[in-house]
């Protein structure tokens, strides 16, 4: 009798428990090698002061996987190498030089009705490479560890209906005072309906809570409801949006009298998602989205952050390529105000790539970054980049 979804499922499960018998599955590696030079005029985004650095980044990674039809698992690992040379920092670029890790594990199950995922995730990285997109606070260049994991089912209830459940966990750490450790978690819990081929619409629930290591700061808690609409509009141009509010509660602690009082502020704001899709050419595809989300920081306060992104990218040849990719973030404290909380952040990028070997592409790029925060000045960035990458052939185990 022929195995079912759900007992290859169990057997998968099995090997887990059983790792010699998993021998007899599909085993895979990948692998590739990226090399990065440029340079930077202004690497840490400082308002002044700032001077340029030579830069030069080689990654390898590695990624083991077992995949079958019920079942896919697998383990990733890259080890970025930074060294850089010039005057922007003390010691010739020096203190920019890191030696950085990300590794992560990944697994899914999956039936015909119901499909499960679980992710691990440590980085170990710098300030420059996190901060700089994230809180826009930095300290020098230090060094950032963190710990993610993400756990998500989705099963199928009827032909048209559908329910999701992700939860998310992560713990940061500095190793400077300057930036506060903070530990974030989230949920939500989404419901979803296809009215017909073209139209799909849902709830989502959200939730999150803030913790960060701070004397003057507490938890803050959020609570959030969403109504999504997905529409295809063509079959080359998808529309999705979705709409709602959050309510935060944001403790805090005063010191008031020589006496640490614990007070609280909240506030009810608005939650929204909008992504479009557009094939506008064979060779031509276009991705437009915008979202207002509550997001952790280093500055030890829960931010709402209103972020609008572009992505291009053409075709010009079977191997000439353009992309042109842009951001603009605006961040502020999700409830109350504090300083340091509220900024604005842009970049954009314009990149070239030629795939000269069918595992091997080089590209250049220019990019541009602009900041601007409550507590600095403005700051500029100008840098440009040349990037080898080899992409080795998937090496199939048996």
């Amino acid at each position: 009798m022929q195995a079912t979804s759900r007992d290859r499922a169990w057997a998968f499960v099995a090997l887990l428990l059983f790792p010699q018998a998993a021998l007899a599955g599909n085993w895979y590696v990948d692998g590739s090698l990226q090399v990065d030079a440029g340079y930077d005029d202004n690497p840490l985004l400082l308002s002044d002061g700032e001077e340029g650095v030579f830069g030069t980044t080689v990654t390898p990674s590695l990624t083991l996987g077992w995949y079958a039809p019920a079942a896919t698992v697998g383990f990733d690992l890259a080890l970025p190498y930074n060294a850089f040379s010039g005057d922007g920092v003390e010691g010739g670029g020096g203190d920019l030089d890191s030696f950085d890790q990300h590794a992560g594990s990944f697994m899914t199950l999956r039936s015909p009705l119901t499909e499960l995922s679980l992710d691990a995730r440590y980085d170990r990285d710098t300030t420059r490479l996190s901060e700089l997109t994230d809180s826009g606070v930095l300290s020098g260049n230090e060094r950032r560890e963190r710990l993610a994991g993400k756990f998500s089912v989705r099963r199928r209830l009827t032909p048209v209906d559908t329910v999701s459940l992700n939860l998310g966990i992560q713990d940061v750490s500095y190793s400077t005072s300057a930036l506060t450790d903070y530990m974030a978690l989230d949920g939500n819990g989404e419901f979803r309906r296809n009215l017909d081929p073209r139209t799909e619409v849902g709830l989502a629930l959200r939730l999150s809570r803030f913790d960060p290591e701070s004397s003057s700061e507490g938890e803050t808690h959020s609570v959030g409801l969403q109504a999504l609409a997905a529409y295809a509009v063509s079959p080359t141009l998808d529309l999705e949006v979705a709409a709602g509010f959050s309510y935060v509660e944001r403790e805090r602690n005063r010191l008031v009298g020589g006496v640490t009082v614990s007070d609280s502020e909240d506030a009810i704001g608005g939650l929204f998602d909008i992504a479009i899709a557009w094939e506008m050419t064979p060779v031509d595809q276009l991705q437009l989205s915008y979202n207002r989300s509550l997001q952790p920081s280093a500055t030890g306060i829960l931010r709402t952050q209103d972020a609008i992104g572009v992505d291009y990218s053409r075709a010009l040849t079977p191997k000439w390529s353009f992309s042109l990719s842009g951001r603009f973030l605006n961040q502020e404290a999700a409830a109350g105000s504090s300083s340091g909380a509220e900024r604005q952040y842009f970049s954009v990028e314009p990149e070239l790539s030629w795939q000269f070997l069918p595992q091997w592409s080089l590209s250049a790029s220019y990019r541009l970054r602009w900041q601007d925060r409550d507590t600095t000045d403005t700051a500029v960035s100008n840098a440009f980049f040349l990037t080898l990458q080899y992409s080795a052939p998937r090496l199939k185990l048996y």
